[in-house]
């Protein structure tokens, strides 16, 4: 007789409420937990404890079954999963590709017809053949440009003889780039294939990296409908311009009086380093790169204005090292991310033993009509429906469950106007194998993988926080005005201040440095500082907050808390080519963010400028940003700011003072005031504060919501302290901590 096995179930190491928590799946989820190093150990298990109370009162309150929560869930998965799948063999191919290409620069012209990846065969035969013919010509007669212009439908290069200039890595399209790279001088490209069309590559000339310049400017903006006598006068001014300057704080003075671009005038007219094909206009990197160090150009006329431009410094091409450093994320994001896509999905189809029954979806094609171009298309009762489209690892997809597909998306999905019908259907095919292919991917991914799923369970866990904080006491200390002046009134003695002054003293080098420092001050409030932090920049058509992205968020919100007078304006932005709605959802994302893990909302100014303001015309990437400036309503802040752009000329003081010390120095009445005092020689610009009353309302708003924030908090972790209760062996989970803090 077989002895009987009894399955012994491991006794958990921690319980918290109905949460049972085993030993191995706690030091998985503090290798994940922010502060980690930071931290001591007692502290790291308060905030573990506090996390999952958290999270447990969430799901308790149905926060987790919201569709707005399963979606965003839903793309967390997706972003990790392919950043989990793609194969790192190809990642390391193409990152090793990418770097020798970067070593070149080449110069080339194309020829571009358009066909959908869809169309029938004998209409993508079609094409083919008529580059083919176009090649053939411009080989024979050495006719090229005149073929372009003739022949070509890229409406940016047409008129230029199909002339694409010189550029590096990650200019063009991944397809037609590593074709370009194998080209020789002068040799024409057999047709390319894209999801556009097809292209034929001439290769002009190729040379050497040129590396990386950083230029100061000085901008005038001319109008495309100003006339000749407007352009010439500008030109002259600045050709004359050019010769007055003889030192670069001359330079520097004359970017502050003459440049119309704010942007870079903040900085004495420097901009961002670039290399070659970086920059939408041509002429102004050739430039660039052909002046010394120190050297300025003569006016340099660009398609918005005319430029004087002088060269800061020129560094060779970035080493293997920095090139992936910076350009990490542009290998498996850029056309090369939909490379390593298709990759991964043809490798999935194997995989999985995927079987499509070809003759019922040549038959579902039949279905296709006009109705799908007006996204109104759907079908009766048929036999059809019924039949088997296709096998997957064993799952049966019928025809239904794809025409369910086209109805669902035909409402939502991008559709080209002169696309056919069936070939609509074959994309819409095509998206829905795909997403069915990538979602079995995905199940027995996170199946197999125990790091994955306690990798989504902190996912989750942070979205159901954040989910909390915003509904329970971000929204409720800051728009519930009945509460908050019930809690003004029920705790007025802790805005009660008693009698006595705030003298905030600012003693001027001289004269002349006051009246430069009043004039900004003038302005008024909130006060420009001219302060922000870089960018984040997104990946086309994302709002996704992801790891990276976090981390300057979160030194964000500590830079914040340690300026307590700071306003951060945040702006959003896109590349024109992105829908609209992406700009709106970045800025609600990272104002979210923001908001979630503490920042009042008086503190952070919403802009949302869509395509208005493109900083790179070429490099899409850095227009797919958030940026963020920074004001202040402090005047302190604004005297530090003013000191770090001028040598310190400004000592700033705030000390409290009694009576007595206030009349005995100033010989003035004891009452609130701004003053100028003269003592030594010194000019001193003074104000003194009294409180001598308890606050209204109105006075202490924007501390009753912090305290108010501050008294809902305290009472959540009260209430789910109590509605959680705790066992665990303090001990025992305390030296589990400093070995995962040691072993990390």
């Amino acid at each position: 007789m077989a002895p009987t096995i009894i399955k012994v179930e491991e006794k958990p190491i921690a319980e918290i409420g109905t949460l049972k928590i085993q030993e191995d799946q706690l030091k998985h989820q503090l290798k994940m937990m922010p502060g980690l190093d930071s931290l001591s150990a007692d502290e790291i298990l308060e905030n573990y404890i506090e996390r999952k109370r958290l999270a447990l009162e969430a799901i308790s309150l149905g926060l987790d079954s919201t569709d707005l929560f399963q979606e965003e869930l839903e793309t967390y998965r997706k972003v990790y999963l392919q950043e989990q799948v793609n194969d790192k063999d190809d990642i390391k191919k193409l990152t090793d590709e990418a770097y020798n290409f970067y070593k070149f620069e080449l110069n080339a012209s194309h020829i571009f017809l358009p066909i959908s990846p869809y169309a029938k065969p004998a209409d993508t035969l079609k094409v083919y053949k008529q580059l083919l013919g176009v090649r053939a010509n411009a080989l024979k007669n050495s006719n090229f440009e005149y073929l372009a212009k003739e022949w070509s439908k890229d409406p940016k290069t047409k008129d230029n003889n199909g002339k694409l200039g010189w550029f590096s890595t990650f200019n063009l399209i991944y397809p037609l780039e590593k074709v370009a790279y194998k080209l020789s001088k002068d040799s024409i490209s057999m047709p390319v294939r894209t999801k556009a069309g097809y292209h034929i590559l001439k290769l002009n000339d190729k040379r050497q990296n040129s590396g990386i310049v950083t230029v100061k400017h000085i901008f005038r903006h001319i109008s495309p409908k100003a006339n000749k006598a407007v352009y010439d006068r500008e030109l002259y001014m600045l050709d004359s311009l050019k010769n007055t300057i003889k030192t670069d704080a001359d330079f520097n003075k004359a970017v502050i009086r003459y440049s119309d671009d704010y942007t870079s005038r903040s900085q004495e007219g420097k901009l961002p380093s670039f290399g070659i094909g970086t920059r939408e206009e041509a002429v102004f990197e050739e430039i660039a790169f052909k002046l010394n160090q120190g050297e300025i150009s003569n006016p340099i006329k660009s398609s918005v204005g005319l430029h004087l431009i002088k060269v800061i410094s020129k560094k060779p091409p970035l080493s293997k090292e920095e090139f992936l450093k910076l350009n990490n994320k542009k290998i498996i994001t850029d056309s090369r991310g939909e490379y390593l896509k298709t990759l991964r999905i043809k490798n999935a189809k194997e995989k999985y033993n995927l079987v499509i029954n070809k003759e019922i979806y040549e038959e579902c094609l039949n279905y296709a009509d006009d109705r799908v171009k007006t996204r109104k298309w759907s079908v009766k009762n048929s036999e059809i429906q019924n039949f088997l489209l296709f096998t997957i690892s064993n799952k049966r997809i019928l025809v239904k469950d794809f025409f369910t597909y086209v109805i669902e998306r035909q409402g939502f999905e991008r559709l080209l106007e002169n696309d056919s019908p069936e070939e609509i259907f074959k994309m819409f095919f095509e998206d829905f194998l795909t997403k069915t292919i990538l979602k079995l991917e995905e199940q027995q991914h996170f199946i197999s993988n125990g790091e994955s799923i306690q990798y989504l369970e902190k996912v989750k866990e942070d979205l159901l926080i954040s989910k909390l904080y915003s509904q329970f006491i971000i929204e409720k200390s800051t728009k519930d005005t009945a509460a908050l002046r019930a809690f003004y009134k029920q705790n007025i003695e802790l805005f009660s201040q008693k009698e006595g002054g705030t003298l905030v003293s600012a003693k001027f080098k001289n004269a002349s440095v006051y009246t430069k420092y009043k004039s900004i001050r003038d302005k008024g409030v909130p006060y420009q500082l001219y302060r922000g932090i870089k960018p984040i920049i997104f990946q086309t058509n994302s709002s996704y907050v992801g790891t990276e992205e976090k981390r300057v968020l979160a030194n964000l919100l500590n830079l914040l808390k340690n300026n307590p007078g700071y306003i951060v304006e945040v702006a959003a932005h896109i590349n024109p080519s992105e829908e609209e709605s992406v700009s709106l959802s970045r800025l609600k994302a990272v104002v979210a963010y923001l908001s979630s893990n503490g920042l009042p909302l008086t503190r952070i100014s919403e802009v949302n400028h869509k395509a208005a303001k493109v900083v790179d015309r070429f490099d899409w990437l850095k227009n797919q940003r958030v940026s963020f400036q920074f004001f202040s309503n402090f005047e302190s802040d604004l005297i530090k700011s003013f000191n770090d752009r001028n040598n310190g000329d400004i000592i700033l003081k705030s000390y409290s003072v009694t009576k007595n010390e206030f009349e005995n120095k100033y010989k003035r009445k004891w009452e609130p005031q701004v003053g100028f005092f003269t003592q030594d020689g010194i000019s001193e610009e003074f104000s003194l504060k009294i409180s001598k009353t308890k606050p209204t309302y109105k006075d202490v708003k924007f501390e009753v919501m912090n305290r108010y924030r501050d008294y809902l908090e305290k009472n959540l972790f009260k209430n789910i302290a109590k509605k959680y209760p705790l066992k665990f062996e303090k001990t025992e989970i305390l030296k589990i901590i400093k070995n995962t803090k040691t072993s990390k």
